[in-house]
């Protein structure tokens, strides 16, 4: 990957991953002149994190969680011997995580409290120095932080999925696709998070220096050095990785804890990452236990033997993400930077609206670039984190301007094929343009007004969804054709179907040929979710902005068909040959308030099918 393509079209990423390379292997070296002066030997165990697996396989796309090397540098400054404060390496080292990736950051905090402490506790920092780099640390972190934005969120921080990505106890010897010798062992949904495997470059450098110690007659290893904070917060991290539901293969123990205390740790769903600090830890004391058993240079030509095993076995994993990387360079990035449309267009429009909000739209990243190369303004993003609240605001008023068809006259619209569908259901084309560019569902308010853009074909319904024959079942499972209809209010699709989310949830659907002279009968098979003191689930059901009648979920008919009629007048609201349907849950229910489960989330109606007949 380059940073700089054929005609001068920047981008960061290849020269954000070779600096995550050479700053990890620069970070080895300075960890282990812990160990030793000889710098060929420093060389060779700082290969050893160079080819780290935990490091390495974040190049399969979270490329800010290559940043390994802080926490190289973390580990250093709790070793290495200093008097005084750390007044520019601790605040400069947390900014930086601060400013990468929000887990590094929580990793890197507790490591600086550990080396606070140690010095405190031996009397190489006087509690003024500390005083002072307590102001000066946080100062740092929340400048950083408030430069990131991250402060614009007021909530939302936590996710779903802790105790789900998680670590295995047995990561640090499961591959999981990491060596060409070793096999795979069996491993639950989410625990690739918790991936920790140390190499087999590394097992080999262990089992020797164990057999080593065992057999031989070597002399006591005396103290190795390492701060009693450290070894704290390392297993602090450790446990946290582990979860209230620590795993040893297939067997597994569920430690219940309060729910406020899963809402405190669902800030970090992906806990398994927190084993990183642990795995460079064993790392560092192989090689010092090496040097201490086999003095240097002995030592020094196992791990060169062992480092070659390790890089050779790994490319099982490392070799085909290096040909990913090794592209062609081009002028563009994606189908969209090669159409005339986009440099016109910026002319008169100032800002490209991503719908839905969100995380929803597929191939973000191609509409972000371009509109920063045509100097316009984007929502085309994704979030690891989102506020839930301002999401919720967000689009609720995208479904308002889809229904009412009132656009920002400044903005063009980047919509997926629900909601492109939803927009044909109010788009009045004398004024406005719904056209498919470079792939792309685009609406172009006034886009007669704007000179000098070129012609575009408007899309149809046709264009957007097959139509549906009258008596076909409309499937919303994964591998079903119902879920490019939905559009806001509904989760995931799972093999099954799709719950909704929240009170309300829309979809929008092609009206079959021929209908709409007479009523049609909606039918749904759909299951409900409904909680001991309170026996029963109603939603209420709306075509065209009508409502068409109410479908109840009880201890009598939890799940099942339910047939409502869609009246003439409903259908005659219809423009573009499309039905918008509307659900309106009563009361959202999550399946951890009721007992099942940990599933925090608001369902209330499960839709597995969907199929329009005529009335008899």
């Amino acid at each position: 990957m380059t940073g700089l393509a054929s005609d001068g079209e920047f981008q960061y990423f290849g020269i954000w991953i070779l600096a995550c390379f050479c700053l990890q292997f620069l970070a080895g070296y300075v960890l282990v002149g812990r160990i030793t002066k000889q710098a060929w030997l420093r060389a060779v165990k700082a290969m050893f994190f160079v080819f780290a697996p935990i490091m390495v396989w974040r190049l399969a796309g979270h490329y800010a969680l290559l940043a390994h090397f802080l926490l190289l540098f973390a580990l250093h400054l709790n070793l290495v011997d200093r008097k005084g404060s750390s007044l520019a390496a601790w605040p400069l080292l947390i900014a930086t995580a601060a400013l990468t990736h929000a887990y590094i950051l929580a990793m890197v905090l507790p490591l600086w409290g550990s080396d606070v402490i140690r010095r405190l506790s031996r009397g190489d920092t006087l509690t003024r120095e500390a005083l002072a780099e307590a102001t000066v640390v946080p100062a740092a972190l929340v400048a950083s932080l408030w430069a990131a934005g991250f402060f614009v969120m007021t909530s939302g921080l936590g996710e779903g999925g802790f105790g789900l990505y998680r670590m295995d106890i047995l990561s640090p010897l499961n591959p999981m696709g990491w060596s060409h010798i070793l096999r795979e062992l069996p491993t639950d949904p989410g625990e690739y998070e918790g991936f920790g495997f140390i190499g087999l470059g590394m097992l080999l450098a262990i089992l020797l220096l164990i057999a080593g110690r065992v057999g031989g007659r070597f002399a006591p290893l005396g103290p190795l050095g390492l701060p009693a904070p450290l070894l704290a917060v390392i297993c602090v991290l450790a446990l946290v990785a582990l979860t209230n539901r620590p795993s040893l293969g297939p067997w597994q123990i569920v430690i219940p804890l309060p729910e406020t205390v899963l809402d405190m740790f669902s800030v970090v769903r992906a806990s398994g990452r927190f084993i990183w600090p642990a795995i460079y830890l064993v790392f560092f004391v192989t090689f010092l236990i090496a040097v201490r058993t086999y003095g240097e240079r002995r030592a020094g030509a196992v791990l060169a033997v062992c480092l070659v095993i390790q890089i050779v076995d790994t490319s099982a994993a490392w070799h085909g993400m290096r040909v990913t990387k090794m592209v062609t360079p081009s002028s563009h990035w994606g189908a969209s930077g090669g159409s005339a449309f986009w440099s016109s267009a910026s002319g008169h429009y100032a800002n490209i609206r991503a719908f839905p909000p969100g995380n929803g739209l597929e191939r973000w990243n191609e509409i972000s670039l371009t509109a920063a190369n045509s100097g316009m303004g984007t929502t085309a993003a994704f979030f690891a984190r989102v506020d839930p609240e301002k999401l919720a605001a967000a689009q609720a008023k995208a479904l308002s301007d889809i229904k009412a068809g009132t656009y920002e006259p400044d903005s063009l619209y980047v919509l997926n094929n629900g909601w492109a569908l939803g927009a044909l259901l109010s788009l009045d084309p004398s004024k406005d343009l719904l056209a498919r560019v470079d792939g792309f569902n685009v609406l172009a308010p006034g886009y007669g007004r704007c000179g000098g853009c070129p012609p575009l074909k408007p899309l149809e319904a046709a264009d957007l969804a097959a139509e549906v024959p009258m008596g076909s079942d409309i499937l919303f499972g994964l591998a079903g054709s119902g879920p490019a209809f939905q559009l806001d209010g509904w989760f995931a699709p799972e093999i099954w179907g799709t719950w909704t989310d929240g009170k309300n949830s829309n979809l929008v659907l092609p009206l079959p040929a021929g209908a709409g002279a007479r009523p049609l009968r909606l039918s749904l098979n759909a299951q409900g979710i409904f909680a001991k003191e309170r026996t029963s689930q109603i939603v209420t059901v709306s075509v065209n902005d009508v409502a068409v009648g109410e479908i109840r979920f009880d201890d009598i008919l939890s799940n099942g068909w339910h047939t409502l009629s869609i009246p003439v007048s409903a259908l005659l609201r219809n423009r573009q040959g499309l039905l918008g349907i509307s659900f309106e849950v009563d009361q959202p229910i999550r399946p951890a308030d009721i007992g099942m489960g940990e599933d925090r989330r608001e369902l209330g109606m499960g839709l597995v099918a969907m199929r329009l007949d005529a009335e008899p």
